[in-house]
């Protein structure tokens, strides 16, 4: 294993000043939410383990020392499909709240809300909490399951919600929302629609196979369904606390992200003219996904959204994994891919908050940062972590909600960075190195009295390697890593 930190020892040997680092805190953009992830499917499993295995896991995702400090969690209100043995993966089922009586049974999905307040206790009362759904409880949609009808190949997606059932549906979203804030959860966001584009239907005529929980909407029905959401928060004690999501679309700046975003908000350049005054005063933010984009599909967004009347509207992304099931992925490529990925994400398309999908999965699929046999019950509940999970901490753990992604310059091939300016005095510049060469760097601020550094390389998980060192020493970036500088003006 390299030391580190001797690297730094040595810059006499670096034209340091050749590779400057210099921030500019007066040049700002997007103020951050933070970062987060999803508790869906595993939560329900996961909080019936013993107390110190819960801990273990929920300290790892939301403690700013111990763990990553993710400060946004994801909880998933289930639509009643835990006795449905169509959905093949059984933990992909969920309880609901609401019976079918009508009445809310607020002791239901124990192991998950037990997860839940692990988190907060670990991170604090500050938890941004966003309660989405992936379908309205199953007495409400039109046949009775939590997943759309099978639709043949050539056939056109319906939704699985009648118009008639929209205000029960978002007085239901609504009413967790003030359940949980009268628990004492900070609750920020409620999304009750997740991907509306895709089909999620069954597998097969008969409704015998289901993936997951899932609704189509089309892009008129998100319209009319939204207009009962903010009639129904509008009418609630939590109006000023809380903010109903607009849809979060599965994939970015194509031409139908950008039929549903005209049809909520307007034409992209005649807004003032569009019928949906309502919806347009309503958000504030447009909410998409990271999967399958590129550069140029994170260019293509930003040109459409930066060059339009959309622009008002802040952005961010509420699900990524990295889609691959070819292993788990556990290694620094894939870290490294994460970093360039939630950095394309903060630089380009200026968003404010950034959630990783499933913080917990089983294996051989990259979709977890964290991965143990949640569905065996023999089994002893090891966990692995990834190099996905301390990459994120690399921007979680030193960034607050509050602080501020400012312009950072550093010349270095193969380097690329972000920085944010922080309320505690601090700035946090996140390098990634995708060359196999050790670099060096100098922070040209004289207002720094020190900083330190964390690294996440295959050897290193988001450690301390250069801690409180003179600000005028150089900054090592080891090769193939995602490194962290927290430098500091007091």
């Amino acid at each position: 294993m390299r030391d580190y930190s001797r690297i730094y020892e040595h810059i006499a040997d670096f034209n340091a000043q050749r590779h400057a680092t210099t921030v500019n805190t007066s040049s700002t953009h997007q103020t951050m939410l933070g970062f987060g992830a999803s508790a869906c499917w595993w939560a329900q499993c996961l909080g019936g383990w013993d107390d110190a295995k819960i801990n273990e896991i929920m300290t790892l995702l939301y403690d700013k020392d111990k763990g990553i400090g993710l400060n946004i969690y994801r909880y998933n209100l289930g639509a009643g499909s835990e006795n449905d043995e169509a959905l093949y993966i059984k933990a992909r089922r969920a309880e609901c709240f609401l019976k079918p009586d009508g009445t809310y049974d607020w002791n239901a999905d124990a192991n998950a809300r037990k997860c839940l307040e692990y988190a907060k206790n670990i991170y604090g009362d500050d938890l941004r909490v966003t309660l989405f759904s992936n379908s309205a409880p199953v007495q409400f949609t039109i046949n009775g399951r939590a997943y759309c009808d099978f639709v043949p190949d050539g056939g056109s997606y319906k939704s699985n919600l009648s118009s008639s059932n929209y205000t029960n549906h978002a007085n239901f979203v609504v009413k967790c929302a003030e359940h949980f804030t009268d628990l004492g959860y900070r609750v920020t966001n409620i999304s009750p629609i997740n991907e509306p584009e895709w089909g999620w239907g069954s597998y097969n005529a008969e409704n015998t196979s289901a993936g997951q929980e899932g609704c189509h909407f089309d892009k008129k029905e998100c319209r009319d369904f939204y207009k009962k959401c903010i009639s129904a928060i509008n009418g609630s004690p939590i109006k000023d606390t809380c903010k109903i999501e607009m849809w979060e679309s599965g994939q970015m700046g194509n031409s139908t992200f950008e039929s549903y975003l005209e049809q909520m908000l307007g034409k992209k350049n005649i807004i003032d003219s569009y019928e949906n005054k309502e919806l347009r005063n309503y958000f504030d933010t447009i909410s998409f996904h990271s999967y399958w984009a590129g550069e140029n599909d994170r260019k293509n967004t930003a040109k459409l959204l930066n060059g339009s009347d959309y622009n008002s509207y802040k952005r961010a992304i509420t699900e990524y994994c990295q889609m691959d099931g070819s292993s788990s992925g556990l290694g620094i490529d894939k870290g490294i891919e994460l970093a360039d990925t939630i950095y394309q994400d903060l630089t380009i398309l200026d968003v404010e908050e950034w959630d990783w999908w499933v913080a917990v999965a089983e294996g051989g699929y990259m979709d977890g940062l964290l991965y143990t046999d949640y569905q065996n019950e023999q089994s002893n509940h090891d966990v692995t972590t990834s190099k996905r999970l301390w990459v994120m901490g690399n921007y979680a753990k030193f960034t607050n909600e509050g602080s501020v992604r400012v312009d950072v310059t550093c010349n270095i091939d193969g380097v690329k960075t972000c920085a944010f300016d922080n309320h505690d005095g601090t700035v946090t510049i996140v390098y990634i190195n995708t060359t196999p060469s050790d670099e060096i760097t100098n922070l040209d601020s004289q207002s720094y009295k020190s900083f330190s550094t964390y690294v996440t390389d295959e050897t290193h998980d988001l450690e301390a390697v250069q801690s409180s060192v003179s600000s005028t020493s150089g900054v090592s970036i080891p090769a193939n890593s995602v490194t962290t500088v927290v430098a500091s003006t007091r």
